[in-house]
């Protein structure tokens, strides 16, 4: 074996980057401000209202229905902003004039250069943006008839003898506390395995964490999924 289960799943999973492409001490600093400032649990978002329901009971506190300062389904293709004002130009060829403006873009966003600043951010801005780097977690979702893996186990790890990545950590919805019942698990990769999977076709990704699946459980007729899913993020622009 190449590579070590637990090495992965504490830092690729963890991190979304191999040792060798992950910083130690900003690792350690981010769990320290993440575990110790906070909270030390680990919490699984699994509300079927989905995740921006807490968004949207915030924003209902200081906006109607239909509340015209909201504005969606619409891309911000440029902003010129001076001293005194900002401007930002729509792709539609609309336009928002203000006095200021608080840009909440993310990294990535910024980092390929999806927005035109007029003018240009300045360099030492540009500097700071282009030190940090977007990880990719791609979340691969089945279902089955039924739940053929342990019930009572949420984790499950797979550790392929050659590939670093290779469809390792496995997670039950159906779990205890879960979505009993569901017959849902899903597989997550990260970096290098992300990017692979999400420019390949649904049925080649099906095909190989299938083939996982059965080598996980070689003692088990594993069926074929009625339902699979996965976002594709790293290609979203």
């Amino acid at each position: 074996m190449k590579w070590n289960p637990i090495d992965r799943l504490m830092q690729d999973w963890e991190t979304s980057f191999p040792p060798q492409q992950s910083g130690f001490e900003f690792g350690i600093t981010g769990y320290n401000l993440t575990f110790y400032q906070w909270s030390d649990e680990n919490n699984f978002v699994w509300d079927q209202r989905g995740f921006n329901t807490w968004l949207k009971g915030n924003a209902r506190t200081f906006m109607t229905e239909n509340d015209d300062r909201l504005v969606l389904n619409t891309v911000v293709s440029s902003i010129e902003y001076s001293d005194d004002s900002v401007t930002l130009h729509m792709d539609d060829g609309s336009c928002i004039e203000a006095d200021y403006a608080v840009c909440t873009a993310s990294l990535g966003v910024l980092q390929q250069d999806l927005i035109k600043f007029k003018p240009k951010l300045p360099r030492w801005k540009s500097i700071a943006l282009n030190q940090f780097q977007m990880g990719t977690y791609t979340k691969i979702f089945f279902q089955f008839n039924e739940t053929f893996w342990p019930e009572d186990t949420q984790f499950l790890l797979y550790a392929d003898p050659v590939v670093r990545g290779y469809y390792p950590v496995w997670q039950s919805l159906d779990a205890p506390g879960f979505l009993e019942g569901s017959n849902i698990i899903f597989v997550t990769v990260v970096y290098d395995e992300s990017y692979r999977v999400e420019a390949q076709s649904d049925e080649k990704t099906k095909a190989e964490a299938m083939d996982v699946l059965r080598k996980m459980f070689p003692n088990i007729t594993v069926p074929e999924p009625i339902d699979f899913m996965y976002p594709r993020w790293s290609l979203e622009p």
